[in-house]
């Protein structure tokens, strides 16, 4: 008789695990809302905003941010540069709340991954 409890328990504990796992992959993958507040965010230049605070100036390709283009980021920092699917590619700069500026070239970069960053000046402070 014990047997068949410790199964039914277990049993009960495995549907709750598996069903917390599911759910935290929707939770942890949902995509941030962003909407299009002004221009062509379609094919063209437009301004996008992100509802926990980012904000993008540029221009677009298939929905996607491609071309030059400014990311707002909502801690202050910024990223002014070229943008390929929605990606960061190409020459860039990197704008940090504090002041300091970092010049980039991005070979490579995917979700997930670290950018690859293979030119950078010295970090600089505003003047």
């Amino acid at each position: 008789m014990n047997i068949s409890i410790d199964l039914k328990f277990d049993r009960i504990k495995f549907i709750m695990f598996i069903n917390v796992f599911f759910l935290s992959l929707f939770l942890c993958s949902s995509p941030a809302y962003s909407s299009c507040i002004k221009g062509d965010c379609m094919n063209g230049e437009g301004i996008r905003t992100w509802d926990k605070g980012a904000k993008y100036i540029g221009n677009f390709k298939n929905g996607k941010r491609d071309g030059s283009g400014t990311h707002f980021y909502a801690n202050g920092n910024k990223y002014e540069g070229n943008w390929s699917s929605d990606m960061k590619s190409g020459q860039g700069r990197l704008f940090y709340d504090n002041g300091k500026t970092l010049e980039v070239k991005i070979d490579q970069i995917s979700r997930g991954q670290l950018w690859k960053i293979t030119k950078h000046s010295s970090l600089a402070t505003k003047n």
